[in-house]
């Protein structure tokens, strides 16, 4: 990122949220682009998944900045590793046409975060403290925990403030966090009361979450399946995993007063070659009838629908479970290389 001439000139930042990576691609984005282009970020964005239906037709103002999540043509400043990050084979054209001083994708990349540190990292000094973010980035987003019990109970600061994320994720939360990150340490910011309130109540959600996700969860040969109504618990991704270690996959719908989310996860601590579950997800909805929806990474899938999708979410948990075993009965032989614990 070379220096330029917009002193002052307002800006505005749009990152995945609630996500780790995103707020460290968030902070990071700030301190690099304050300093390379004077860039004034007035407004601070947090956006998730929901929003992808209509990311396109999103208007965005000029000097914006978007980490982490989809491309868009009118972001002036941009960096991803999603590989599902194109909605549509114009934007990829688009995309590449374009001048890439402030354009950032690599599909290869752990995280986001890694993308911004390796442009930015001699320009803000090589700090300790970001490269610490970088590398908790890192772990968190390609679910490099030493065991279930750190993905869901860990005591690290990157940690405690991650599981944060999944207690009243709103806008003035991302904006402190992401600002607090520009000047703070991860312990330092830990310890903030706010993130300890939020972190008291997402550990309770969660286990309240694994007693309800025990009650439904079901294994179909190598795929851990279950359905659960969550309005008094939290669901973390790798729930499935805690119960049923063993299982190489983990496909979960989750259902909450306004909108039905399905996930799709291989088990991180077994060694097993699997298909790329976002671009999986990706197929899945479109068999479902949705054009532009769904995605993920290598290993991780995600897709949210409104609550009035019912039918669609069956259906694209037929199709997973169908492409990766064979068919909802759950026979015993899969497409996919068998697991073997590390």
């Amino acid at each position: 990122m070379t220096s330029g001439s917009h002193n002052g000139e307002s800006a505005s930042l749009y990152l995945h949220f609630p996500c780790f990576d995103g707020i460290v691609s968030g902070a990071l984005a700030l301190l690099l682009l304050g300093k390379a282009r004077g860039w004034r970020f007035d407004a601070i964005h947090g956006i998730n998944y929901d929003l992808q239906p209509n990311w396109l037709n999103t208007h965005l103002p000029p000097h914006s900045c978007v980490v982490d999540f989809l491309y868009h043509p009118e972001a002036e400043c941009w960096c991803d590793h999603h590989i599902t990050t194109f909605l549509n084979s114009d934007l990829r054209a688009q995309f590449a046409a374009r001048d890439k001083a402030l354009l950032m994708y690599d599909p290869e990349s752990r995280s986001a975060a890694r993308l911004l540190w390796n442009r930015g990292a001699e320009a803000l000094g090589g700090s300790g403290r970001l490269d610490e973010m970088v590398q908790w980035a890192d772990k968190i987003d390609a679910a490099d925990y030493d065991g279930i019990d750190q993905a869901l109970f860990g005591a690290e600061p990157a940690l405690e403030i991650s599981r944060s994320l999944s207690v009243e994720a709103d806008t003035n939360y991302c904006d402190f966090l992401v600002r607090r990150l520009c000047d703070s340490t991860l312990r330092d910011l830990a310890a903030h009361a706010e993130v300890q309130r939020r972190l008291a109540q997402a550990d309770e959600l969660v286990r309240e979450g694994l007693r309800e996700v025990g009650e439904q969860i079901e294994l179909q040969g190598n795929v851990a399946v279950f359905d659960v109504v969550t309005e008094h618990a939290s669901v973390n991704r790798y729930s499935a995993f805690y119960l049923y270690p063993d299982a190489q996959y983990s496909i979960g719908t989750i259902r909450s007063s306004d909108s039905v989310t399905v996930r799709i996860n291989a088990n991180p601590w077994l060694h097993f070659h699997s298909p790329n579950l976002g671009e999986l997800m990706r197929a899945a909805a479109q068999k479902a009838g949705l054009s532009s929806a769904g995605g993920g990474r290598e290993r991780i899938g995600s897709l949210r629908l409104d609550n009035n999708s019912q039918g669609v979410a069956r259906e694209v948990v037929s199709y997973l479970v169908q492409k990766l075993h064979g068919d909802l009965k759950g026979k015993e032989g899969s497409q996919w290389q068998r697991a073997v614990r590390q």
